[in-house]
């Protein structure tokens, strides 16, 4: 009776184990768009347009908000008038060249070239008064309001291609070790853990970070859409990814 009772104890604690052991290990991420961008002011001044809000969605190009520009067109104008004078100047004493020194052609072109150089910075100036989104995607982030000052290197707007997103994964370098790149791999967000999704590793860091002995490794996704069209996954969420 008591070997009976000792053999089916061995029974259910290799069952259990048989159970545990098939358990899928999983690792804790973060949502994040592919695409992500915090605009940053180039100038400063006062915010005189705001042509977008949040959740606006906009493309690469768009202008977004504009800053006073009223002493940077008087001076790119100034700049051009004197720098197409200084390069006529150039020109004609350059065909000049049998009457005039070589010195005072020289003395020219290196007008002419400040002028030019001087210009370029003026134009650059001006197009820095219009913040432009460098990518396609929504406006998650507003920073400003418009007759705010700002200055430059300020954060402006956040953008973020919500469709198209990654999961950056710092995996027990042992683990990594049996995952391959163009693998997928399912993951439930903390939104809820009944819905799956799946991600395919399009990157595995070659090297082993020596402080927590992890491996790197990047899941890219697309972001799919519920039946009224909305996507379903947000970038920030926490999700658990099984690697087995």
């Amino acid at each position: 009776m008591l070997i009976k009772k000792h053999l089916l104890k061995l029974i259910v604690l290799c069952c259990f184990l048989s159970i545990t052991g098939a358990q899928a290990e999983l690792v804790t991420g973060v949502l994040a768009g592919e695409d992500e961008s915090l605009i940053k002011s180039k100038s400063q001044g006062e915010i005189v347009k705001l042509l977008v809000i949040e959740g606006e969605q906009v493309k690469a190009g768009d202008v977004l908000a504009v800053i006073d520009d009223e002493q940077e067109v008087l001076e790119h104008r100034l700049a051009g008038v004197e720098y197409k004078t200084a390069e006529k100047d150039y020109l004609k004493t350059k065909q000049l060249k049998k009457f005039v020194s070589s010195e005072e052609i020289l003395q020219k072109k290196n007008i002419y070239l400040k002028k030019k150089t001087i210009f370029e910075l003026k134009s650059y100036n001006l197009r820095s008064t219009k913040v432009v989104s460098p990518i396609s995607g929504v406006v998650t982030k507003q920073f400003i309001k418009r007759g705010e000052m700002v200055g430059s290197g300020e954060k402006i707007f956040e953008v973020i291609n919500l469709g198209k997103l990654i999961i950056e994964l710092d995996i027990a370098a042992k683990a990594a070790s049996k995952l391959k790149q163009g693998q997928r791999l399912l993951f439930t967000t903390e939104l809820d853990a009944k819905d799956s999704f799946n991600g395919m590793i399009s990157y595995i860091a070659p090297v082993v970070d020596k402080t927590s002995g992890t491996v790197r490794v990047r899941l890219n996704l697309p972001n799919p859409r519920s039946k009224q069209g909305a996507y379903r996954l947000k970038p920030g969420t926490m999700v658990n990814v099984k690697l087995n």
